[in-house]
C-alpha cells in the first residue's frame, strides 16, 4: 500500500468524521459549547414583561448615510413580534430622522422607568459607531451628529449609565456599529444542566452584543442585511429551542460573522452595570419558520457532501491508475 493511498484514506476518514459530527451536533443543537440541556417550554418560570428599544439610521444629516441599518433593525422588531412573544405596546421604535440624541437618551430613561423589576429590556442599534484613536471612548451617531465634532455623539459610557440605571431585571444590547471594547467585563459561563436556562434568568444580568469591536463593521453583506444581522437574524428565524440567551447566540453566529467578514462579534456582561451573573432569555412563541429564510446549516452540509463527493471520485480514480 502505498503512501499516497494511506494518506488518501486518513482524509477520507477525517471527511466522513466532519460530515458526521456536523449533522449530530446540528441534531442536538450542539455548536462549540457542548451539548444544549434538555428543556422543555414553559419550565422556566418567566414572571416579567418584554420590552424593546429598535433603533436604525439610514439617513443622517451630515454623516454619510448607510443603506441597510433600518431594515435590518425592523427586521429585528418583526422577528421578535413573530417568534418571541414582545408586544408592539411594550416596543419603542427610533428610525432615521426620529433617532436623535436627545430621542435616545429620553427612549433609554423612560425604558428604564417603564421597564418593571421582573421585566427583561431589549436594545438594538444599528448605525455609526465611532472611537477615538487610542480606543478607550467609543460614541453611537445620532441622525443629526456632525461628524467633526463628537461632543454631538451619544458616549457609549452614557448608555451604559441609563442601562445601569434600569431597573428590569434583565438588560440585553445588541449593537450593529464599531463600540468600544471599555463596556465589557469577563466572566466564566455556569455549569451546563437541567436547570441552566431557570438558573440564568433567576439573576439579573446586563449583557452586550456588538457585531465587531473597535474595528469598523460592514453596511452591507447577505441578503440585503448587513453580515451581522443577516445570520443574527437567521438564527432568531431558524431556531426551534424554547429557550435561548446571550452566551449561546454568540457561539452559534460569532464564527459565521468572522468567516464572512473583516469582523469579530464580541458578547459578554456589561461593565459595572449592575450584572449579577444571569442572561437574558428570549423565550420562543412560535415554532413557524418563515419561507425566506436562508438555511445556512443545509448549505454548509451540502457543501461538505459534495466535497465528499469529490473525494470519493478521486479515490476510485487513483484506485483505477493501480
Amino acid at each position: 500500500m502505498t503512501q499516497r493511498w494511506i494518506i488518501s484514506v486518513i482524509l477520507l476518514g477525517l471527511m466522513l468524521w466532519t460530515s458526521t459530527g456536523w449533522s449530530v451536533a446540528h441534531a442536538q443543537g450542539q455548536r462549540d459549547i457542548g451539548v444544549a440541556p434538555t428543556v422543555a417550554p414553559a419550565s422556566v418560570p418567566i414572571t416579567g414583561e418584554y420590552w424593546a428599544l429598535i433603533i436604525g439610521i439610514d439617513d443622517y444629516q451630515q454623516a454619510p448615510n448607510l443603506e441597510s441599518a433600518v431594515k435590518d433593525a425592523t427586521a429585528v422588531r418583526d422577528v421578535l413580534k413573530n417568534r418571541y412573544g414582545f408586544q408592539q405596546h411594550r416596543i419603542i421604535e427610533l428610525f432615521n430622522q426620529q433617532a436623535t440624541g436627545s430621542a435616545i437618551q429620553n427612549a433609554l430613561y423612560q425604558l428604564g422607568r417603564q421597564a418593571g423589576t421582573d421585566d427583561s429590556v431589549f436594545i438594538y442599534y444599528a448605525g455609526h459607531g465611532q472611537y477615538d484613536d487610542s480606543g478607550r471612548l467609543g460614541w453611537w451617531v445620532p441622525t443629526e451628529a456632525d461628524p467633526k465634532n463628537p461632543g454631538t455623539f451619544i458616549m457609549d459610557v452614557a448608555i451604559l449609565n441609563y442601562i445601569k440605571g434600569m431597573q428590569a431585571k434583565h438588560v440585553y444590547l445588541v449593537a450593529d456599529s464599531c463600540f468600544s471594547g471599555t463596556l465589557f467585563g469577563t466572566r466564566a459561563l455556569p455549569p451546563i444542566d437541567d436547570q441552566w436556562f431557570a438558573k440564568l434568568y433567576a439573576k439579573s444580568s446586563r449583557w452586550g452584543l456588538t457585531s465587531g469591536a473597535n474595528e469598523p463593521v460592514a453596511d452591507y453583506g447577505k441578503g440585503g442585511h448587513s453580515v451581522f444581522a443577516y445570520y443574527l437574524l437567521s438564527l432568531l428565524k431558524e431556531n426551534t429551542d424554547p429557550y435561548l440567551v446571550p452566551s449561546r447566540i454568540h457561539d452559534r453566529i460569532a464564527s459565521l460573522v468572522s468567516n464572512n467578514s473583516r469582523q469579530t462579534p464580541r458578547s459578554e456582561p456589561l461593565k459595572q452595570a449592575g450584572d449579577e451573573g444571569g442572561q437574558f432569555v428570549f423565550r420562543l412563541a412560535s415554532t413557524e419558520t418563515p419561507n425566506d429564510v436562508p438555511d445556512y446549516l443545509g448549505s454548509e452540509r451540502q457543501r461538505l457532501a459534495e466535497e465528499r463527493s469529490r473525494f470519493e471520485a478521486e479515490r476510485e480514480a487513483f484506485r483505477k491508475q493501480q
